[in-house]
Parts: C-alpha cells; structure tokens; sequence
C-alpha cells in the first residue's frame, strides 16, 4: 500500500475495469451513431423519391395539359380559318370573277386550305414536341428519384458497415484491455 493507503495493483486493476466499461460505452455509442445515420440516410433518399415522384407526376400533367390546350388551339385556328374560307368563298361567288393575278377563286381557296393544313401540322408537331419534353421531364424526374434511393441505400450502408466496425473494433479493444488487465492481477 502507498501513503495514502492505497493498493496499486487493487487501484491498477480497477481503472482497468473502469477503462474497459468506457470502451464499451464508446464502442456502443459509435454504433448507434452509425446506425442513426444509416436510418437517417434511408429515410432522405426515401423522401427525395417521392419528392423526385411528385415532380414525375406534376409533368405527366403538364404534359397532357399541354397537349389538350393544344388540341383546342388547332382545332380553334381551323374553325377561324373555315369561317375566313367560307367568307372568301362567299365573296368570290359575289365578285363571279378573278382576283387580280391569283388564279381562280377554286385555286386560290384550295391554296389557302393547303396552307392551313400545313399550319395545323406545325402547329401539332409543336403541341407534340412540348407534350414528349414534359413527359421526358416526368421519366427524367422517377429516374432521379430511383437514383436517390440508391445512393442512399448505398449510404446507409456503409453507415450500417462503420457501426459493425465500430462492435468489432470496440470488443478487440476490450479483449486486449481485459488480457493486459488479466497479467496485473
């Protein structure tokens, strides 16, 4: 015993058990870390899809919206140029002659229905290729959703890895404590 009474190999032996409780604690605590992290990564890439999802589905509705505005917007030109055409033809039967240098009044209504009709073809390529944009948009946005989810799961994964590493490392510190320790008593 020292002056103060104490037994070094009784103190040298407790701060050993002491020292092994702190490892475990240190050991627990780094793998409940980990495993909050790995759950916390789970549930971000969980809500970025459905975020990524939502998004998805806001451009499957603009894509139809888009395509039911334009329908209404070439079937709107048509009806206009029907009632332009009709009163030209009204006009022609009136006049029952030739526009000056245009041709007869049969060719020139034909070329106006021509050029109509290939203005409602413009006009429909256009409606389709916003239509295929949005909805490109929409697969762009489930595939970065499923992308999310991977990484995360990735993530959480390797989180899952560090809190076994932390166990494994923890009790081989502990064992070899609890061997040192075992030499002192």
């Amino acid at each position: 015993k020292n002056e103060m009474g104490v037994d070094p190999a009784t103190a040298g032996v407790g701060l050993g058990i002491v020292g092994i409780g702190m490892q475990g604690f240190g050991m627990m605590q780094a793998s409940a870390g980990a495993k909050a992290s790995a759950r916390a990564a789970r549930q971000t890439a969980a809500y970025n899809q459905r975020i990524m999802n939502r998004n998805a589905k806001v451009m499957e509705v603009e894509e139809r919206t888009i395509r039911h505005h334009g329908d209404l917007e070439v079937q709107r030109f048509m009806s206009n140029f029907e009632d332009l055409q009709s009163k030209a033809r009204m006009a022609y039967a009136g006049a029952g002659g030739v526009a000056g240098g245009t041709g007869t009044p049969l060719i020139v209504l034909r070329e106006n229905a021509d050029e109509a009709a290939e203005e409602a073809q413009i006009r429909q390529v256009a409606i389709a290729t916003r239509a295929g944009q949005a909805r490109e948009g929409g697969i762009n946005e489930r595939l970065k959703g499923q992308l999310a989810l991977l990484h995360g799961e990735s993530r959480a994964r390797a989180f899952d890895m560090q809190a076994s590493q932390a166990i494994t490392s923890g009790l081989t510190s502990m064992a070899m404590s609890g061997s040192r320790l075992a030499m002192l008593v």
